[in-house]
């Protein structure tokens, strides 16, 4: 209600609160104005009824009384014109309620989840880290006290309570209108606002359909005002009755939101975007200098997307996506007789089931987590590796290596071995077997007593006739025979005994003569082993140090191949190097003990070799396992490889730089004797003539997967993060918490 406090002279500002524009009156005056034509456009009775009100005849308002007439008009509005109005707000925006979003989200992901036949992608989103996500200082910043979010049966209801001041600072810099109204006025609105809202599944139609269309519907539950200041004028009458207004038709508001571009969500099944390789790194830090560049063929996405669905519920929001990698004859999967019901229940065990299924996930999983297919994953880093073909080389590229001090020594028995192998002078005693035959004395066995037969004449023929017998019954060796084979078996064994003994003889000869043979060349070399000891002493030769500056502009390793297995337990993986280094040398030689003999005195020299990388071939394959802790929280990946060769070569070679050195040759004698027939003869040859062979046998990589937590700085927020591999998709766990420090602030 306006008081009866007399307005302030025009152009004299408030106590406390400044004119809001120079020479046109204080805020009250222009109110007064303002309000003086609205109540003269009012009807006739109206007026009347105005002029009863106690202290509103004069028409000195302020903003107190402009807030009553406010409240008075939008009373007489809702008397007088709310079935109007709301017929023709539900014609415009037809009404939207929790209960019919809830049954268009829940048709819309059946049927999108009826047609998921192999989702790629899951996502769990807890809502209790949405929650603590956005109670950060940033948040509260920007005018936010709190945020509750609660899933209520595919439907997702948040209330948000604000408070915020608005300044000049929170408009563009380069709106300055907006800055001098945003500071003459400063608006400060508080309040609590519940809205609700659900996702619509989608896929797609077909293979040339362009963008996935997801709706997004959002309703209002209720708007509650608890202050609203303009210019240090409590206006929240004001702010009330609009807010009921907007409560009054929270229906009609989902249907105005469901009008909106904002309403759907467009995601392009072909991504268009390409990736490009090329990237410049500066060297920096000590003795580094250039740069290195990376570049290959741009990238594009090699899949396409499909279509997802959404279920909402049990304190969480889970969203499984499908793509599919993109071939020359795409063509799209016919829809899978996968019946799915309508209701919450229904998709909700289905997303379970999948969860479950295709990623090896637990369904009831209480931590937020987005997985992936090790299948889909393999198919994506087998693409991005053959199709860039990413190479890393060197621009004007120098790094000078740290000075490198050693000893040249020699081992005190100048590696000679004097040990003597057992096995060279053993014999196969088994050689000398020799099994004389033995004949089987049974042959000797002959019959004694043979069965009776029946006779007598044949009736027919007249003719004698016999009846069986003639079998042996009754057989004995004999004697003779048996005799005979006895002594041909004794002259046999005879025989056959002194071949062996003879053999055995013969070979024990020879192996006690080889021992003998062995045991004197292990004491001739045992002597010329301590007379060599005896000259070398300690072993050292000579003290050499060396300071190394490598270049390069040409040189580049480039990754030419990767072949993941789908299950991402193998990998092969191959590379070429190509190009020139520039080598540049210092070094110095002091001779030490024995080292005298070749060089009388130190010398030092500088020289520059240029190493020909050529263009090699490096290729590797090996296994990748995950093996995990005890407890089974954590664990470990492996990846064993099989060996990696290379191959460089030095152009000139090191003999030939020490054959060309005049330092070299002047301190140590022999050196200009050196020819290419002696070092071709030395077994290091190779490395003299400047061929090297490099070889690393076996690498074994193993990294930890351990949670790692990452603070946001200045938000007291922590976010713990872990990857979790399982046997069909690796997943990325995170939980989002308040740090000790934030919760224990006022």
């Amino acid at each position: 209600m306006a008081t009866n406090k007399p307005s302030e002279p025009a152009g004299e500002a408030h106590e406390g609160v400044k004119p809001l524009r120079s020479g046109r009156g204080s805020l009250d005056t222009r109110i007064d104005a303002w309000a003086a034509r609205a109540i003269l456009r009012l009807p006739k009775w109206l007026q009347l009824v105005w002029k009863k009100l106690p202290g509103t005849a004069p028409l000195k308002l302020g903003a107190a009384g402009c807030t009553v007439l406010v409240v008075v008009l939008l009373a007489v509005l809702f008397v007088f014109r709310q079935d109007p109005l709301t017929k023709y707000l539900n014609a415009k925006w037809p009404p939207v309620t929790p209960d019919s979003i809830r049954a268009e989200s829940l048709k819309a992901n059946a049927s999108a989840l009826s047609r998921l036949t192999g989702p790629t992608i899951a996502l769990s989103v807890q809502l209790g880290d949405v929650e603590s996500a956005l109670s950060t200082k940033a948040a509260t910043d920007l005018g936010l006290k709190s945020a509750k979010f609660t899933a209520d049966d595919q439907v997702l209801l948040v209330e948000v309570a604000f408070d915020r001041k608005f300044t000049e600072k929170d408009a563009d810099k380069d709106d300055e209108k907006a800055r001098k109204l945003l500071k003459e006025y400063e608006p400060h609105i508080a309040g609590v606002i519940k809205v609700y809202g659900s996702i619509a599944g989608a896929m797609a139609e077909d293979a040339g359909q362009p963008k996935l269309v997801l709706r997004n519907q959002v309703g209002l539950t209720h708007l509650t005002v608890q202050k609203v200041e303009v210019a240090k004028y409590d206006v929240k009458l004001l702010g009330e009755a609009l807010a009921g207004v907007l409560n009054h038709y929270r229906d009609n508001v989902g249907g105005w939101f469901a009008q909106q571009p904002m309403a759907e969500a467009h995601i392009p099944l072909l991504s268009a975007d390409q990736y490009d390789p090329k990237r410049i790194f500066k060297l920096t830090g000590a003795g580094l200098s250039g740069a290195i560049v990376t570049e290959g063929n741009a990238l594009t996405v090699p899949f396409r997307f499909e279509g997802l669905a959404v279920v909402i519920g049990d304190s969480r929001m889970r969203v499984v996506a499908q793509i599919v990698p993109i071939t020359p004859d795409t063509a799209m999967p016919a829809a899978g007789p996968l019946p799915v019901e309508p209701t919450y229940d229904g998709i909700g065990n289905q997303v379970s089931t999948l969860v479950s299924e295709r990623f090896g996930l637990d369904p009831d999983e209480a931590q937020s987590f987005v997985a992936i297919r090790k299948d889909a994953l393999a198919f994506a880093l087998n693409h991005a590796v053959n199709q860039v073909g990413l190479c890393v080389g060197a621009r004007n590229a120098k790094a000078v290596l740290p000075e490198v001090h050693q000893t040249l020594r020699v081992e005190q028995d100048a590696g000679i071995k004097c040990t003597m192998s057992p096995d060279s002078c053993r014999f196969d005693a088994d050689a000398c077997k020799n099994n004389a035959a033995q004949e089987d004395p049974s042959k000797c066995n002959q019959c004694v007593l043979k069965s009776a037969g029946i006779c007598g004449r044949n009736p027919l023929n007249g003719k004698k006739t016999c009846i069986g017998g003639g079998k042996c019954i009754l057989s004995a060796p004999d004697a003779t025979c048996v005799a005979s084979v006895a002594t041909r078996n004794s002259f046999n064994l005879a025989v056959a005994t002194t071949r062996t003994t003879a053999c055995m003889t013969e070979k024990t000869t020879k192996s006690a003569s080889c021992v003998a043979e062995q045991s004197a060349k292990r004491l001739e070399c045992e002597t010329r082993r301590e007379t060599v000891k005896g000259l070398l002493g300690d072993g050292k030769l000579a003290r050499i140090g060396a300071a190394v500056t490598v270049s390069s502009d040409d040189a580049k390793i480039c990754l030419t191949g990767l072949q993941l297995s789908p299950a991402l337990d193998t990998v092969a993986v191959s590379a070429s190097v190509e190009g020139n280094v520039d080598v540049s040398l210092k070094y110095s030689i002091t001779p030490m003990g024995l080292g005298h003999l070749a060089c009388k005195f130190a010398v030092s020299d500088s020289m520059k070799v240029k190493a020909s990388l050529g263009k090699r071939t490096l290729a590797s394959s090996g296994t990748l396992e995950f093996v995990p802790d005890p407890d089974g929280k954590s664990g470990e990946m492996r990846a064993r490889m099989s060996s990696l060769k290379f191959h460089p070569t030095l152009k000139p070679g090191l003999a030939e730089l020490m054959l060309k050195s005049p330092a070299l040759n002047l301190s140590c004698t022999g050196v200009a004797e050196i020819t290419g027939t002696t070092v071709g003869m030395a077994p290091f040859a190779q490395e003299l003539r400047g061929d090297f062979d490099f070889e690393v046998e076996n690498p074994s990589i193993a990294y930890r997967l351990d949670p790692w937590t990452l603070s946001v700085k200045g938000q007291g927020l922590l976010l713990t993060t872990q990857v979790v591999p399982t046997t069909k998709a690796l997943a990325v766990m995170a939980k989002v918490r308040r740090s000790a420090n934030a919760a224990s602030a006022p």
